[in-house]
């Protein structure tokens, strides 16, 4: 009998620290649960706000106005930076942390704080690559007409990639990553031949129909030509 209790004993042991382990697992990362119950309230907010402003200034008036979160623009179509990256390439706006004071302001509050990254616009990137620029249905690769990076470009998928990653290992209180024009920007951009070649060898599109669009789409009338 002592030794089913001591066995019985150990298994109870056992099961309450093995029922601890995810509690100390979620201390050790900066988790964030959804409350179904939970009034979100968010604002989208450029840097150069908070820099002419002030992070203290800005978070307290978020806070007294009911703010739960804030995605704080952090790589504009500029393509600068408002954090300190250190991933080649990336230029800093300012000339210190931006994103960190938000952070250190924003946290007695409880305001979470999301990173706002534009994905498509780089113009400091597109300049130096302008190899990597989507193509225009009229202009070609104009460097006075594009707005958008070719997403597929596997350097700038790289370096992309690198500065997500650097957020993510550098500003643990962030909350989370807004990819904005992740998407296909416009109807305008990606008529290069690579894309004409794709679309007739993988989704059955002959070479009439894509000269026909695109002539369609240069004389403005793209729009009777999908009627």
């Amino acid at each position: 009998m002592k030794k089913f209790n001591r066995i019985f004993s150990l298994i109870l042991v056992l099961a309450l620290l093995i029922s601890c382990l995810p509690s100390v697992f979620a201390a050790e990362k900066n988790v964030y649960t959804v409350d179904e119950e939970e009034v979100i309230v968010a604002d989208w907010l450029w840097g150069s706000v908070i820099d002419e402003r002030g992070a203290d200034v800005m978070m307290k008036e978020y806070a007294d106005a009911g703010f739960t979160d804030i995605y704080l623009l952090l790589k504009g179509t500029g393509g600068s930076t408002s954090w300190n990256s250190s991933v080649p390439g990336s230029n800093n706006t300012y000339s210190y942390d931006l994103l960190q004071s938000v952070l250190d302001a924003a946290r007695p509050y409880g305001i979470r704080i999301h990173a706002w990254l534009m994905a498509a616009h780089d113009k400091a990137y597109m300049k130096n690559h302008p190899e990597e620029n989507y193509y225009h249905f009229r202009y070609g690769y104009s460097d006075t007409v594009n707005q958008y990076v070719n997403l597929r470009g596997k350097a700038y998928q790289e370096y992309f990639v690198a500065l997500v990653k650097e957020l993510c290992a550098n500003y643990p209180d962030l909350a989370g990553i807004h990819l904005d024009t992740i998407r296909y920007g416009s109807i305008l951009y990606d008529w290069c031949d690579e894309t004409k070649n794709h679309l007739i060898n993988n989704y059955g599109i002959t070479a009439t129909n894509y000269n026909n669009a695109l002539t369609a789409a240069k004389n403005g009338t793209y729009a009777s030509y999908l009627t």
